[in-house]
């Protein structure tokens, strides 16, 4: 099996054009990569090599499924040591800033609806919110510099090892850009070819009591689904419907991605809230204890200021 997958992988590293490599996990139905000719003349007219990243995943054979390929440009370097002012990857044993884009896979994507509804199916953002930069688009404000700085550190930490794993609670009051901040990190780390997801706490849930209706589909389909997730968010988690299956069923999940985070550190979960992590009466229900013991078992930042929606 493994001497099939390395045949795959070698015959589309031999279709990519000269100056373009493949980078990140193949999906497991491999044919050519099909690529823009505006791409190819991209990595013709480069003077560092042009990397390709994709998802791993099933469905289109180009892309993983994920609608888009991920376009890394090493635009300088050849340094020993990464930058400390800009994103960098490391290509032949050296460090070299980049920049990274994405574009439509030219395979799956026919046309603009299909394009939109595909990448909001597989990342929980919207089109526009695909291209959302960290650096260019989340500004330091008063009482966000926390949190800038933890997104910061997870850029590096992704710089220096190729992956990112962990526990984060985000809260604070309405408004901060608690959300804002999430939605630029999942951008960030779909560009950079890792499976990331944004979602609301009651869509997942949703999601999987929707299984009752579907005879072809199990509850552990869905979870199997998102465990396996390297980036995910779940927003307003304290937001969890009455009854005892929908909470029992949340803490089965979490319990998953809290031992694959912290303990085995192989992917990063970020929860989002409203209420403080460390005082258990702002909870209520049968999760509040769970919830916040939990959250105090990994890392918290809270984010302070002014509601940005009233002051646009």
């Amino acid at each position: 099996m493994a001497e099939q997958l390395s045949d795959k992988m070698q015959k589309l590293k031999d279709s990519l054009p000269d100056g373009v490599q493949l980078s990140g996990a193949p999906s497991r139905t491999i044919g050519e990569l099909v690529i823009p000719d505006h791409i190819k003349a991209i990595a013709k007219n480069a003077n560092f090599p042009v990397l390709i990243k994709r998802l791993s995943g099933e469905g289109c054979q180009n892309c993983g499924g994920a609608g888009v390929l991920y376009l890394e440009r090493l635009v300088r370097g050849g340094f020993k040591t990464p930058s400390q002012h800009a994103t960098c990857t490391m290509y032949d044993g050296l460090w070299y800033e980049n920049e990274m884009s994405a574009f439509d896979c030219p395979v799956c994507n026919g046309d603009d609806q299909q394009v939109t509804a595909q990448k909001v199916n597989n990342s929980g953002l919207s089109d526009q919110e695909l291209h959302l930069d960290f650096r260019k688009n989340y500004s330091v404000m008063d009482g966000n510099r926390a949190i800038v700085d933890y997104g910061q550190q997870l850029l590096a930490a992704y710089s220096m090892r190729g992956h990112v794993a962990g526990w984060l609670t985000v809260h604070g009051n309405n408004g901060v850009g608690k959300t804002f901040w999430s939605k630029c990190m999942v951008a960030e780390f779909l560009r950079k070819g890792l499976k990331s997801r944004y979602m609301l706490t009651a869509d997942f849930l949703t999601e999987v009591t929707n299984t009752f209706q579907d005879q072809n589909t199990h509850t552990s389909d869905i979870l199997n689904k998102y465990a396996d997730v390297k980036v995910l968010v779940l927003d307003e988690i304290e937001r969890i419907p009455q009854g005892s299956w929908h909470q029992t069923t949340l803490v089965q999940f979490l319990n998953g991605r809290y031992e694959s985070g912290v303990n085995n550190e192989k992917h990063l979960t970020v929860l989002i809230t409203n209420k403080n992590p460390h005082n258990v009466n702002d909870w209520s229900g049968m999760m509040a204890g769970y919830l916040t013991s939990r959250m105090t078992g990994g890392d918290i930042v809270e984010v302070k200021g002014h509601d940005l929606r009233r002051m646009r």
